[in-house]
């Protein structure tokens, strides 16, 4: 972390102080929920932005996030497919198509939009991953979201019933499929 450049990107966006932010999260959500959160004000603490952690049981951090309450929130979201993510996280919301219905934050962008929405119904493999690349560089080079970390899952599965693959679907390199043996 660059504490000298982000202090003076913070005086130059009027802020020469900082400013008092509230981080919320949920508390046994994911391992490490609240540690992280704990992590994260503490670099903001470090350029000027007094920071607050607050956690809240999964149920109400839920609520009160799809209600729009948090200037800034963690939350995590699990998948194997890139594509799935996309349309579920950040994907414009809208209630009548289904689109964006973890879209809490209300991101929108019609760079993203466009492919991903072409390659939902794309049954080329080759286009749909492309057009799937083209929404992830959209989303990067717009900062729609901040990962923090990647999780890392362990499976198991009784021998001889089923096998355990690891993969790669769209990027995600912790993908796992099942297969039948």
């Amino acid at each position: 972390m660059d504490v000298a450049r982000a202090k003076r990107l913070l005086a130059e966006a009027g802020y020469p102080d900082g400013f008092k932010l509230t981080i919320h999260g949920p508390s046994g959500f994911f391992t490490g929920d609240v540690a992280v959160l704990q992590a994260i004000a503490q670099g903001f603490s470090r350029i000027g932005v007094e920071t607050k952690v607050e956690t809240l049981p999964i149920a109400t951090f839920f609520s009160r996030a799809t209600n729009r309450e948090f200037a800034l929130f963690l939350t995590t979201y699990a998948t194997t497919n890139s594509a799935e993510l996309l349309r579920q996280v950040v994907l414009t919301k809208n209630q009548d198509t289904g689109a964006g219905p973890f879209n809490r934050q209300r991101y929108s962008n019609p760079k993203l939009d466009a492919p991903l929405l072409a390659a939902l119904g794309d049954f080329d493999a080759e286009r749909r991953v492309a057009r799937i690349r083209d929404a992830l560089a959209a989303l990067e080079k717009d900062v729609g979201v901040i990962p923090v970390f990647y999780p890392r899952f362990n499976r198991a599965g009784r021998k001889g019933y089923v096998r355990f693959v690891p993969g790669n679907a769209f990027g995600h390199t912790n993908a796992v499929f099942a297969e039948p043996v």
